[in-house]
Order: C-alpha cells, then structure tokens, then sequence
C-alpha cells in the first residue's frame, strides 16, 4: 500500500508476494526504511535489492514495480528536492 505523507513524500507498506507499482521519473527515490525490498524498473535489465538505509535513483522514466522480499517492509518514494533527502552520488542503487 502505498500513503501519501507530507509534500510528494510517500510511505511504502510491502507484503511479500503482493507487488505495487508506481510511475517514475528520472530522479525518482525508493529508499528502504525497513525489510528488504525488490525493486524492478520497466526497461532496466536488472532487478534491485533494497536493505534499510539504501535507497535507489531511477536514471530514467519508466514503471517501478515493488515488492518484499520476505517479511513486510516498509520505505518512501520521493523526488529530490520535495521532502526526502536529495539524490547523492548519481543513480542507481546508494547505499547509507
């Protein structure tokens, strides 16, 4: 399930085996609060891993499917500047 909290920020509830998309643009931000979480990014061949602390930068626009890897999870999807940190280091995954 996916909430709406302050500004553009919003905060994550994943359950395994239950996915939830959301679009993207560049420099959209999944961070990991909590859990692990799977992220897959439509065009990008390769999935990613998200523990808490570690977020990932969308390069480009597209779908983000999300889900738990195991137990419940918990994160925030925002874009730089309208809440949540801002992006550091690029895109791609980052890690702390």
């Amino acid at each position: 399930m996916i909430a709406k909290t302050n500004g553009d920020v919003r905060r994550l509830a994943l359950h395994p085996q239950r996915a939830e998309s959301i679009a993207a643009t560049r420099g959209t931000v999944v961070r990991s609060l909590q859990g692990t979480i799977w992220l897959t990014q439509e065009a990008v061949p390769h999935d990613y891993i998200l523990i808490p602390g570690s977020r990932f930068v969308s390069q480009s626009a597209g779908k983000i499917v999300l889900t738990s890897f195991d137990d419940a999870a918990a994160g925030q999807v925002y874009a730089p500047g309208c809440g949540g940190a801002p992006a550091r280091g690029g895109f791609g995954l980052q890690l702390g």
